[in-house]
């Protein structure tokens, strides 16, 4: 616009064109000549919205509320956008549902903040479609309803709003309001994504990870990951990490895997500094700093992630990245332990049955024990069964000592299996039964468990089960000798060997 189109507007604004004075402030707001000058502009547009034109009143609002060439002011900015919302403008209709559901110049009122969302809405105004959304998905201002909030996101949706693209995918994805469809899903956080929004880029990775909607693509996914990444979405930068750190869609590299989990860690994702406290323990990535690790393992414990509560209570049980602490060790195991962590509830209860860091408490140690043993932690399995053989912290019982064991004989523990023997033997919590202590003890004396090799060759040489064998007697007890069972030793001097 020339020096001389501007003079003839001023011309036009001193006989009060209200539409002329809106178009001179206009032009003073965008700087159209030379540098914007905001004071000029809020003078004319002022002059404008006071003879009642909605464009005038609009601006003049809005220069109101953000403080644009007058002294801010919500209340004033909200009188203004009033005056031109109820003229029917749908953006001041718009800014104005804004400010009743922020309560910024105006008393928080979402009835009022969803009446004027749908009279922008109807209006094909794209935002207030989405606002409008949002109050019936959530019931805010109105009665809930899922299914007129995707009517809404749906119609802003294809207006190209990415954060209504965004919640019509996350509708789709998880069938809220409408019938579940991953494939469209995809489809709209495709094109939120498109247009650079952190968190439609996060889910169409999770898609192509995960195969939903989509064919798995590990690379696509980390395509998307690191898109989000780059704009400092916290989860995308740690599914970057462990996607380094898995070579999974990427080429392993243990050094971006860490530096892509320290910026999520530094955000404050706990997964993250979980993940970076084992990069520091065992130097996966960057150089091994057990001190560092034991910094980061509490900071994702103080917010409740499990495993850190755990390792960082192994650390204070140890003495490793720390000066040890057994009693801070049972607090950090109790803190996990409450959470269901079996390898928590189990330690828990070692220190409860040796009075560490906590006063002794045989039968503490065996509830912490059942709650892990009932997760089926073998090493809890065999302690409870242990509880129940000598009756330390609860009543003694030789059928529930034979359950417990038998769950952990059956997976393969030698010294359960020789127990579970011996029950058969004597008859404790079970009938006697040859075939059965054969059965048990062969298992355990088979992987080395001196104390079964000893008895199996009491069995052989008595003929206990099996036919007598001095032979075979003489092989089991040497075998037990060799690993210092004196017992053994003493069979095979009475044997002559």
């Amino acid at each position: 616009m020339s020096k001389d189109e501007i003079a003839h507007l001023n011309e036009s604004s001193e006989m009060d064109d209200p539409v002329h004075q809106f178009i001179l402030g206009a032009t003073y707001y965008n700087g159209i000549v030379g540098e914007p000058d905001y004071k000029e502009a809020v003078k004319w547009f002022r002059l404008s919205a006071e003879q009642g034109y909605v464009m005038g009143q609009f601006f003049l609002g809005l220069c109101y509320l953000d403080g644009t060439g007058v002294e801010k002011s919500k209340p004033k900015g909200v009188e203004w956008m009033r005056k031109a919302a109820e003229q029917g403008d749908a953006q001041a209709q718009f800014n104005l549902a804004l400010s009743y559901e922020k309560g910024e110049g105006v008393k928080k009122d979402m009835k009022e903040a969803a009446k004027w969302y749908r009279m922008a809405a109807e209006q094909d105004d794209a935002h207030a479609q989405y606002g409008l959304g949002h109050c019936y998905y959530w019931g805010e201002g109105l009665r809930a309803c899922k299914k007129k909030a995707v009517e809404w996101w749906q119609k802003s949706a294809e207006q190209g709003l990415y954060q209504a693209q965004y919640f019509l995918a996350m509708c789709y994805y998880h069938g809220d309001g409408v019938k579940m469809d991953k494939k469209e899903a995809v489809k709209w956080y495709r094109k939120a994504a498109e247009q650079g929004d952190a968190d439609a880029q996060f889910e169409l990775a999770q898609c192509y990870d995960n195969g939903k909607g989509v064919s798995e693509d590990r690379k696509e996914a980390v395509e998307w990951y690191r898109k989000a990444a780059e704009k400092k979405h916290a989860n995308a930068q740690y599914c970057l990490a462990v996607c380094y750190y898995c070579g999974d869609g990427v080429a392993r590299n243990l050094k971006k895997a860490f530096e892509w989990c320290q910026k999520s860690a530094e955000q404050g994702l706990s997964q993250a500094q979980y993940f970076l406290a084992m990069c520091y323990y065992h130097g996966d990535g960057v150089k091994m700093d057990k001190t560092e690790a034991v910094k980061w393992y509490r900071k994702a414990a103080e917010q409740g992630k499990v495993d850190a509560q755990f390792e960082l209570a192994q650390c204070y049980n140890e003495g490793v990245g720390v000066r040890e602490n057994k009693k801070a060790a049972a607090e950090w195991y109790s803190k996990a332990a409450e959470q269901g962590h079996r390898d928590a509830q189990f330690y828990l209860g070692v220190c409860y049955s040796e009075g560490l860091g906590v006063k002794k408490d045989k039968k503490k140690a065996f509830e912490w024990w059942q709650k892990a043993a009932e997760q089926g932690l073998s090493d809890a399995q065999f302690n409870l069964g242990a509880c129940y053989k000598s009756g330390k912290g609860v009543k003694k019982d030789y059928a529930q000592a034979v359950k417990w064991y038998r769950l952990v004989a059956e997976q393969g523990d030698p010294t359960a299996q020789y127990i579970l023997g011996n029950c058969y033997f004597y008859g404790e919590g079970v009938e006697e039964d040859e075939a059965e202590v054969l059965k048990w003890l062969r298992k355990a004396a088979k992987q080395g468990h001196a104390g079964a090799q000893y008895n199996l060759g009491i069995c052989y040489e008595f003929g206990y089960g099996v036919r007598k064998s001095r032979k075979t007697a003489v092989e089991w007890y040497r075998k037990a000798a060799e690993q210092g069972e004196e017992k053994a030793q003493e069979r095979l001097e009475e044997n002559g060997k």
